[in-house]
């Protein structure tokens, strides 16, 4: 079986069943760099869901705090609860619904700097030995 799903699939589990991998290129801070996520063997369809809407939440939740304090401009102090009561509860839920899961989820990133005319790499690039 392929790792590489359907448009429907990507859209809900991301590239690869496996996990997934960043590259962020260099920027005008001369770092680029590049993160490998390897999820737990056996892990499900909704699990890797969960585990993708707490990599993105942050940002996310951020969008749907600004949308629910917008209508509320004539009733501030209201809005500003709302917005923070659904922002902090997007974290607390999905961190109780992942937490068994997540210390199994492997990461590694490597950053190389490419400033001083050769790179510098920071980071375990290289698999551990055992």
């Amino acid at each position: 079986m392929t790792s590489v799903l359907p448009v429907r699939g990507r859209l809900l589990d991301g590239t690869h069943l496996w996990g997934r991998y960043t590259i962020r290129p260099v920027g005008r801070t001369m770092w680029s760099s590049r993160t490998l996520v390897v999820f737990p063997p056996g892990t499900n369809a909704g699990e890797r869901l969960l585990l993708q809407a707490w990599h993105v939440w942050p940002a996310v939740g951020a969008l749907i705090a600004l949308v629910a304090l917008v209508p509320s401009v004539s009733m501030p102090a209201s809005g500003t609860t709302t917005a923070l009561v659904s922002y902090g509860g997007g974290f607390v839920g999905l961190a109780r619904t992942t937490r068994r899961l997540r210390p199994r989820v492997r990461s590694v990133t490597v950053t190389t700097f490419l400033g001083d005319g050769r790179p510098e790499v920071h980071g375990d690039e290289r698999r551990p030995s055992r």
